[in-house]
């Protein structure tokens, strides 16, 4: 059959990475140069032995030609993720390794996984026209040795606390609650102190330290600087393609959103930037973890309940049928709910001002000052209506008039959002305020999937 043979000479980049948890994780060897990037999708095994091998050839090239090779404790200046998204052009079967004496380059062919019988003469010939595909790299040896230290320290990588809510990583998923919190200029320490922060997020340097892989689009762990501040950073450039919301749009609409609740007085919304970053342009924002329930049994104020059991005090939403092990037909009834609260009714009024399509459970989160924030805003201020949430237990209510105050005072002074949303979208977003006082009542849902799925 003919192939394909991507052949890269000494790329910007080769490096080993992972997607997923811990245990569960699919391994992509990545080759980048300028603006191609090329990646494949293979074993752990298979990068256990490719490590090893490339150590083991470097130093049979060094002791039989005398060549001095970089030393095998050579630190690793690369430990930024892969480019994402990540998109694999095949599943190694073969691999090959050897050593060009002309290039002085160690040269590593990764070949498709193949139903037919591999004929080895194929392997890093550079005659052979049929064969499965295939990507040839040729590293210098320091780039062989870099790649080497680094792949033994993804493999080596354990199951790590997540870094926002101390639940382990587990290989069968983790949801976390906590995919991001805030700190506004001033905040609670670890102790509960409060303490003032004066790392700008505009221009701190970023320090990537991993990616949460629970979302949907790129989000990365960031630390500002050397303050021990950490913030989510989602590049441009790992957005998702979405049908109804233009591509490289959503940091933008963060950014706007952060704005919106800032217009209105609320700090609904953790401090967020447009900036660059190491993987380019995208949003930046700050955030703190939640503070520990005093009662490790209290519900969430948004969760999932028996159905007879929805606790005094919250509002039911919905109810469904979940695959449950301990029931008699594996299948119980659920009611999902939230709190008759008014820091949450005033995160579901913002929902209704920037038309909020993706409003979860996982994205309400509690400050340890008490209040009630929003995260994840990649997917509001559509100019066409998109309103999905959770929060619909004050549907058809009236709003209050202190809020009503204060998006009337929205309403005739809004912020300016150029080169975040379109003019478009900033006057429907101006109208839905206009619509938001002059009916005095929350919407009600309407029959076009009204709650995001999964919920949380």
């Amino acid at each position: 059959m003919s192939r394909s043979v991507h052949v890269f000479r000494t790329p910007d980049r080769f490096v080993v990475g992972t997607v997923g948890q811990p245990g569960d994780r699919a391994f992509y060897l990545q080759a980048v140069h300028d603006s191609r990037i090329v990646s494949v999708l293979l074993e752990k095994q298979q990068v256990e032995v490719l490590a090893e091998r490339i150590s083991a050839l470097l130093d049979e090239v060094s002791r039989r030609f005398g060549m001095e090779m970089p030393p095998a404790g050579t630190p690793v200046t690369d430990l930024q993720p892969l480019v994402m998204p990540v998109d694999a052009e095949f599943r190694v079967g073969t691999m090959g390794l050897g050593w060009d004496s002309e290039e002085r380059a160690v040269v590593i062919e990764l070949l498709a996984i193949t139903e037919q019988e591999l004929d080895e003469s194929v392997v890093l010939a550079d005659d052979a026209e049929e064969g499965p595909d295939a990507v040839r790299v040729f590293l210098t040896p320091k780039a062989a040795r870099e790649f080497a230290n680094r792949s033994e320290k993804v493999l080596g990588a354990g199951r790590p606390s997540c870094p926002l809510c101390g639940e382990p990583l587990d290989a069968d998923g983790h949801m976390c609650v906590r995919l991001n919190g805030y700190r506004r200029g001033a905040a609670f320490g670890s102790e509960g102190e409060y303490v003032d922060l004066t790392v700008d997020l505009e221009t701190a340097d970023l320090t990537i330290l991993g990616r949460i892989t629970s979302a949907s689009n790129a989000t990365l762990l960031c630390e500002l600087g050397e303050t021990g501040e950490r913030a989510v950073y989602k590049p441009v450039r790992g957005e998702v393609p979405l049908w109804d919301f233009p591509d490289g749009t959503l940091a933008g609409r963060e950014v706007a959103s952060y704005r919106v609740s800032e217009a209105l007085g609320w700090g609904l919304i953790p401090e967020t930037v447009l900036r660059d970053g190491p993987l380019g342009a995208g949003m930046v924002q700050r955030w703190v973890d939640e503070p520990d329930s005093d009662a490790d049994d209290a519900p969430d104020l948004v969760d999932l309940f028996p159905i007879g059991a929805v606790p005094e005090g919250y509002l039911k939403v919905l109810t469904a049928y979940v695959e449950d092990d301990d029931a008699p037909d594996g299948i119980s009834e659920v009611a999902l709910a939230h709190a008759d609260d008014p820091r949450l009714r005033r995160l579901a009024v913002l929902d209704v001002l920037i038309n909020n399509a993706d409003r979860k459970g996982g994205h309400v989160l509690t400050g340890p000052d008490g209040r009630v924030l929003g995260v994840d805003h990649g997917i509001c201020l559509h100019s066409a209506p998109k309103l999905r949430t959770v929060l619909w237990g004050w549907a058809g209510r009236p709003v209050g008039d202190d809020l009503l105050a204060d998006v009337d005072a929205f309403r005739t002074s809004p912020p300016d959002l150029a080169g975040l949303i379109t003019d478009e979208e900033h006057d429907a977003l101006v109208a839905r305020a206009a619509t938001l006082v002059e009916l005095g009542a929350m919407p009600l849902p309407t029959p076009d999937r009204p709650i995001p799925w999964p919920p949380f």
